[in-house]
């Protein structure tokens, strides 16, 4: 028994040893991938009212996906449009107080030819001189009415355009691709301008942040596949793509580092999530989630099973991405 001692102590060494070593390992999904922790970077978006008023509809709710340019508010118009209203009579009045001017202008100068040769027959200079002097006095008013009324015709465009513009901005429009995360105003209420209306998360910019050593980050290119492994209530795994690489050292540092033998410096990466995959997770991306982010090093070589994106519960239960489906988004 004593003899044993030593092998079984041995043993016992080595088993100590193997444990920590083996568990890490199972830890991860193959030795072909590597990992490291990230959180998820989201941009979101507040939209704000582009003029004081009463909100009158909003058009979407937490959850619903926008596009760029969609009509998700609106706010009461209906004082605006009376002016408008009321503007569009006054050009046509307008319009119709300058045609008449101009006909009667003409009718005047017809008039006034008729006239001029009758007396210059008749031979009486006097009463020629006479009544063209008349005559300029009327053409002078009627000239003074036509102005006028093309002046009221500018003056009734300008206003127009004005009324119509702000109707236009009552009409509250996403300007960018998103989603809505929540409603900080109520039908009914009654806003100023700049008032916070809609909490977005922009689609196309929905990514995560995590490091990787540099020799590791270097024989990566933009447009590497990533699989991320998020940190939810459900085990969700989703497909993303390297969109930028921090830059590394230079090659003289770097050999310096090397000789002290320093530590092996981390490189940031950011690998961004489609925009139909964030949209198809209804609302649960969000800024600040955590996960593990996962590289392969042979592309040719499948990803391993717990990182196939079909096998896992995605969000709403459907996760069934592939890479035709997903395809490159840079």
């Amino acid at each position: 028994m004593s003899k044993s001692l030593p092998w079984i102590s041995l043993i016992a060494l080595f088993a100590l040893y193997c444990v920590p070593w083996w568990s890490r390992t199972a830890s991860r999904p193959s030795e072909g991938c590597l990992g490291s922790r990230g959180r998820i970077a989201a941009t979101e978006h507040v939209l704000l009212t582009p003029q004081a008023g009463r909100i009158a509809r909003i058009l979407v709710d937490c959850g619903d996906t926008v596009t760029a340019g969609q009509v998700v508010a609106r706010l009461d118009s209906r004082h605006l449009e009376e002016q408008l209203a009321q503007a569009r009579l006054a050009l046509l009045r307008a319009q119709t107080a300058a045609k008449d001017a101009q006909k009667y202008i003409e009718q005047q100068v017809d008039e006034r030819t008729t006239v001029a040769q009758q007396t210059l027959r008749q031979g009486d200079v006097a009463l020629a001189r006479m009544e063209q002097t008349d005559w300029h006095g009327k053409i002078i008013s009627l000239r003074s009415e036509l102005f006028a009324a093309q002046a009221a015709i500018i003056a009734a465009h300008k206003n127009i355009q004005r009324l119509q513009a702000e109707i236009d901005s009552c009409l509250v429009k996403s300007p960018i691709p998103g989603q809505v995360l929540y409603r900080a105003a109520r039908e009914g209420d009654l806003v100023a301008r700049d008032a916070k209306l809609l909490q977005l998360l922009d689609l196309r910019e929905v990514s995560m942040r995590f490091s990787l050593p540099a020799d590791t980050a270097e024989k990566m290119a933009i447009g590497t596949e990533v699989r991320l492994a998020l940190d939810l209530a459900s085990p969700v795994v989703l497909p993303a793509q390297v969109a930028s690489i921090a830059p590394g050292e230079r090659k003289l540092a770097r050999l310096w580092n090397v000789l002290r033998q320093q530590p092996q410096p981390q490189r940031e990466v950011l690998a961004k999530i489609a925009p139909e995959i964030v949209t198809a997770c209804a609302g649960q991306l969000a800024e600040g989630i955590s996960g593990r982010a996962y590289v392969r090093f042979d592309r040719n070589s499948p990803w391993p099973t717990a990182l196939q994106v079909g096998n896992q519960d995605a969000c709403h239960g459907n996760n069934k991405w592939n890479n035709s489906k997903i395809g490159s988004f840079y």
